[in-house]
């Protein structure tokens, strides 16, 4: 997997050296957060599109996370309950409860 991820080699060995913590925490500081999460979702909407799992709705406040408003973060998401899946997710910015009208 090291070599797939095309890590840095070992010159006497030949082996793969895998990345240090701080250099797997920079690189994560530098993704976009939202591109991947898009993306995933949308890899996952194609994957289970056929699914007849029930889609389940949730909100979470991330525990310690901030906006840079100082804000606390809140995502809404939506997951298929038989595959345990997130399928799509957003920030919301307040945190409310969610009222399910259920008509006859």
């Amino acid at each position: 997997m090291l070599k797939r991820l095309r890590c840095r080699r070992n010159d006497k060995t030949g082996t793969s050296i895998a990345p240090s913590e701080p250099t797997i925490r920079r690189f994560l500081q530098k993704v976009d957060a939202h591109r991947v999460d898009q993306a995933l979702g949308e890899f996952f909407q194609t994957l289970f599109q056929n699914s007849s799992s029930p889609i389940a709705i949730d909100g979470k406040t991330i525990k310690g996370a901030k906006q840079a408003d100082g804000r606390p973060i809140h995502l809404l998401s939506a997951f298929l309950h038989k595959e345990g899946v997130v399928i799509a997710q957003t920030i919301v910015q307040n945190k409310t409860k969610l009222k399910i009208i259920k008509n006859n």
